[in-house]
């Protein structure tokens, strides 16, 4: 419903002077209890010709000389009109004027007569509109209050002014409280009762924060009155939101059901259940296999069990009740970070409880990853007849690095140490027939090393019902403080010294493992520099000329370091004349050996003693051999 508008007017009549002088003309808007009333600053005012829209000729001052800019606002500053607290005054020559009020949508508009006039706003009124209240006009009671509007056919509406306004329903602390009831069809549908503060709704569905996006609190803040979901009597009560449900009490927390079973369920996100400080009990009291039952049943999903202190497993039930830790599908890690010698222990503790350690179709790994000595150790003190023994009783292969059992080290040694004061202290015992090595010593990388250091006991022997033989691709020593005796007989013809030909090209490098062989130098066609080796105590090498005919080239033999000479000389058979003369070097730099046109006979041999070459040996030849500086 709309309120009207009352104009109250209080007209002073002026009285006409001679030529139609300027009269003072003042205007002030005042409120139901005749307050000034500002009209605020998104008013327009504008002063028309009475009756018409013609703007009036209004001054600010007696003479006319100061004009009024229109429209006139609560902050004007292009205009001399005095305007404030609601009261406007300016200077015209007719009495009568049009005033009128626009919010730059609605006007509201009065024919006024006279130099003094009160225009009455009401503060409830604010909005500029017509004199009906129609479906989307308002009341507003006063600003930082209350909009009451038709919102539409049949609807109502309150709307506040400011956030944080307050609706209330009877006062606070007084007697005049009453209830309040909201009818739906023909029941109470909401009762707030003013006798027992309480809500009651009886309409029909409850629906809280429907299709909004505010919080819902009952029982909040600082009561200490009970919440009760449900009855006896009530039907499902379901809990469904898209985010979290938080449960949290200061005291215990029961959730019982005399039939059925409890289930939790998270199929976005984990289930945790938490007792800060207090124990955490899962008990089961049924009479089967899985009373207590923990299962993580999807692929990849596994269980983790932590604890700051122990973890105990106990079953106390009868004899032969085990305790079986399965995995059908990966593997067990048992693993413990203390820094402990009994950091992991698995023990069995009655007599003949043995300890059984069983992969069915994998592999068996011990490891310790701790950089000290001993870090993995085995170990049986059960008496002076226990023993240990590593058996494989299925695996067949002696290959190398497959064998059916391997001792592996890839970066130390191995030792295998007995402290055994008695014979067979340590033994290899290879009980399988076999054609071929039954026990096989070998190393691709370094030397093998038989030492008995024992002064009275320190005998290696090797008895074979067979053959032994000793091969080398370089030279074999024997060094011995007593005398060599062989049974048997050793012949030449027993001894291979491998040759090694030298090759037809323009250079050729010898090796270490060379040294001891001999060298045959044959018909080549082209001169070649053989290369000495880098120097060694003991390094020695034989070099024969075995070509069909005399050599037509020559040959050069260089230590490659003037550091390095050559020690010694050379006899030189002339095959011109079969004179012989000694060829020398100078004993100080000259490390390079030349030879010319080599023929039948010749043999030259070199000796290292870690530095230097010494040489000898006979030259054949038509040209004698020459030794010189190498660089």
């Amino acid at each position: 419903m709309r309120k009207a508008i009352t104009i109250l007017m209080v007209l002073i009549i002026s009285v006409a002077c001679y030529g139609k002088p300027l009269q003072k003309m003042e205007v002030q808007f005042v409120d139901e209890f005749f307050r000034p009333v500002d009209m605020g600053t998104s008013v327009s005012i504008y002063i028309y010709q009475n009756g018409t829209t013609t703007q009036q000729s209004s001054y600010f001052d007696l003479g006319g000389t100061l004009a009024v800019t229109q429209p006139v606002t609560d902050d004007s500053t292009n205009t001399p009109l005095q305007y404030a607290n609601g009261l406007m005054t300016w200077y015209q020559t007719e009495p009568d004027f049009t005033l009128n009020v626009t919010d730059g949508t609605s006007v509201r508009s009065w024919d006024l007569t006279g130099s003094l006039a009160k225009v009455m706003w009401p503060s409830f009124l604010v909005e500029i509109s017509s004199s009906t209240y129609a479906a989307g006009n308002s009341i507003d009671f006063s600003t930082a209050g209350w909009v009451i509007s038709g919102a539409s056919a049949g609807t109502l509406l309150y709307t506040p002014d400011a956030d944080n306004s307050a609706f209330n329903i009877g006062l606070s602390g007084t007697a005049k409280n009453s209830d309040f009831n909201v009818f739906v069809g023909t029941a109470l549908g909401l009762k707030l009762d003013a006798g027992d503060p309480s809500l009651t709704w009886d309409g029909g569905a409850v629906l809280l924060n429907h299709n909004s996006n505010f919080n819902v609190g009952i029982n909040t803040g600082t009561s200490t009155g009970n919440t009760t979901l449900g009855s006896s009597t009530s039907g499902t009560i379901a809990l469904d939101t898209t985010a979290g449900i938080t449960v949290n009490a200061d005291d215990s927390y029961a959730l019982t059901v005399s039939a059925g079973t409890i289930g939790a369920a998270a199929t976005g996100g984990d289930i945790t259940i938490d007792a800060v400080n207090k124990s955490l009990i899962l008990r089961g009291s049924e009479a089967a296999a899985d009373a207590v039952l923990i299962h993580a049943d999807t692929a990849l999903g596994g269980i983790d069990i932590t604890s700051n202190a122990d973890i105990d497993i106990t079953t106390t039930g009868a004899a032969g009740e085990d305790i079986s830790i399965t995995n059908t599908g990966g593997s067990i890690n048992i693993a413990a970070t203390e820094a402990d010698a009994s950091a992991i222990v698995i023990q069995a503790t009655a007599a003949g409880g043995d300890l059984n350690l069983d992969s069915v179709l994998g592999r068996i790994e011990i490891e310790a990853e701790e950089n000290v000595a001993n870090a993995v150790y085995i170990i049986a003190d059960g008496g002076t007849t226990s023993s240990m023994k590593l058996h494989n009783d299925t695996g067949t292969s002696a290959t190398d690095a497959a064998a059916s059992i391997q001792i592996t080290s890839d970066l130390g040694g191995i030792e295998l140490t007995s402290a055994l004061a008695a014979a067979n202290q340590i033994r290899l015992n290879a009980t399988g027939t076999v054609a071929g090595n039954a026990v096989v010593l070998e190393t691709t990388a370094g030397g093998i090393q038989l030492l008995a250091d024992g002064t009275t006991q320190g005998d290696i022997t090797l008895d074979a019902e067979d053959d032994i033989i000793l091969t080398t691709t370089g030279k074999l020593t024997i060094t011995n403080t007593e005398p060599v005796t062989i049974s048997g007989n050793l012949t030449p013809a027993s001894m291979n010294i491998v040759d090694f030909v030298i090759t037809d090209t323009a250079s050729v490098t010898l090796t270490a493992a060379m040294s001891g062989k001999i060298l045959l130098i044959g018909n080549l066609s082209q001169n070649t520099t053989i290369d000495l080796p880098a120097e060694a105590d003991g390094m020695n090498f034989t070099f024969w000329y075995v070509g069909a005919a005399a050599e037509s080239h020559d040959h050069i033999i260089d230590a490659e370091a003037n550091a390095n000479f050559y020690i010694g000389g050379l006899q030189f058979i002339d095959s011109d004349d079969d004179s012989i003369t000694g060829v020398y070097s100078n004993g100080s730099t000259n490390s390079k050996l030349t030879l010319n046109n080599m023929e039948a006979g010749t043999i030259i041999t070199i000796t290292c003693d870690g530095t230097n070459w010494y040489i000898t040996g006979i030259v054949y030849s038509d040209t004698a051999p020459a030794f010189a500086v190498s660089v």
